[in-house]
């Protein structure tokens, strides 16, 4: 099937340019892209100056299936996706039971297959259940088709164990994504340390908790030379960590999620339960010096850190809400908002850090970027729109979602996966 896209405003993200052109695909493959294309199709999508982008790559991402579907599955997860313009996602291992054997791997992935909306890559559990007492076979995870390796939410606190986990993966090829968080060190915290916490009378987690956490794994990654990934910073007090590494040249990367950037804890000045999560909304000041090195690339990438929860816990005590946030849906507006709206960014540097870089750290040179003979990746989208969230307009099944009643900019129109449409005139489409 030939689908042709006219009038477009293509956005490369290699070399940092807009320019206008029409996209033939074939056969779910990108087969030209030129500034007008005079050939025939079955289906001509008229995008009338709409912006063409690679589909977006989401590194950090919980889809709850198995264990707790009725927080979010893999359908309602890759919905979300397709709405908020990821045709690519890693689905963390904190499912129950947790992604630690072959058999819960390949149901995921048999699961995603069928569903047909993203492109769901899992990430593979360290230790076994995620108990931080005994490694995993790694081996027999990334032959079931793991791409890298986590216990995301706990944190490998058993130093040696950590060490051998990293030359474990490197040996193979992958990489490890820590959750950087001293668990000692945040226990029974609730929001960040501070005024805030000190007013509520809660524990509150310090920055320290991060920054301990993620000096001992850039000194690992240095150490052992494997490629570590650090999640969702949260505090400024990181960022000399990783500029250490930078500076030695060590394989380390980072991420940082849009409530880093946008919110921080005077959202929680009435204990709002959509803005609990970990590690915890921190002071203007940190958000501020985070874009900015997100902007200078001392941080590489933007992800979600997608928590969806149900309606069940907005009635529970503070203190026995589950940490997270649900922001699928709105992964391209937050983009934007964050970092083309504040952070000053132009178009095409903003998606860089959810395209081309995220698959650089993955090595899929054919995912990130627009290119003849590329999967058919790709959104069409107004980034200049401004609307005002509505929880009609959000496709995952988590009820913590902070971002409703906001303004944000930015709107995905079409969403196309291995060139199948998955989101059409601003609506999802449903190919199971």
């Amino acid at each position: 099937m030939k689908i042709l896209i006219r009038d477009a405003l293509i956005v490369d993200v290699e070399k940092g340019r807009v320019i206008p052109g029409d996209i033939l695909i074939e056969n779910g493959k990108i087969a030209r892209m030129v500034s007008s294309l005079p050939v025939r199709a079955d289906r001509i999508i008229q995008a009338n100056g709409l912006y063409a982008a690679p589909g977006l790559i989401d590194l950090h991402c919980h889809l709850r299936e198995p264990g707790e579907e009725k927080k979010e599955d893999v359908k309602s997860g890759c919905k979300a996706a397709a709405n908020g313009g990821v045709t690519t996602l890693l689905a963390m291992p904190n499912t129950q039971p947790a992604m630690d054997c072959p058999e819960v791997v390949r149901e995921v992935l048999l699961r995603s297959r069928k569903v047909g909306m993203a492109r769901v890559l899992p990430v593979g559990a360290i230790t076994r259940n995620r108990a931080g007492e005994e490694l995993v076979d790694f081996e027999k995870l990334v032959k079931a088709g793991v791409v890298a390796f986590s216990d995301d939410g706990s944190w490998v606190s058993n130093s040696a164990l950590m060490k051998q986990a990293l030359l474990s993966a490197g040996r193979l090829g992958k990489f490890i994504i820590s959750h950087a968080e001293d668990p000692s060190l945040c226990l029974g915290g609730q929001i960040n340390e501070g005024k805030l916490s000190q007013k509520h009378g809660i524990r509150g987690i310090p920055a320290s908790s991060e920054v301990v956490a993620v000096a001992r794994d850039v000194i690992l990654a240095g150490e052992t030379k494997t490629p570590l990934h650090l999640a969702h910073l949260s505090s400024r007090e990181s960022l000399p960590w990783i500029h250490f590494a930078r500076r030695n040249h060590f394989p380390v990367s980072s991420e940082v999620t849009p409530h880093h950037l946008l919110l921080n804890e005077s959202f929680l000045h009435n204990l709002d339960y959509r803005g609990k999560v970990k590690p915890p909304l921190r002071t203007k000041e940190d958000s501020t010096d985070l874009l900015e090195a997100l902007r200078t690339g001392k941080i590489d990438v933007f992800a979600s850190d997608h928590a969806p929860h149900g309606e069940a816990s907005q009635t529970l005590p503070f203190e026995q809400i589950p940490f997270g946030i649900s922001s699928l849906d709105l992964f391209l507006p937050l983009l934007i908002t964050a970092l083309t709206v504040r952070g000053k960014m132009s178009l095409p540097q903003a998606l860089r850090k959810a395209t081309l870089l995220p698959a650089k750290l993955l090595g899929w040179d054919s995912l990130g970027r627009l290119a003849v003979g590329n999967p058919a990746d790709l959104i069409l989208f107004d980034p200049h729109k401004r609307f005002r969230v509505k929880d009609e307009h959000l496709q995952s099944r988590g009820k913590n979602c902070p971002y409703v009643g906001k303004i944000l900019y930015g709107w995905v129109y079409w969403t196309f996966y291995g060139g199948t449409i998955t989101k059409m005139d601003g609506k999802v489409i449903e190919n199971e």
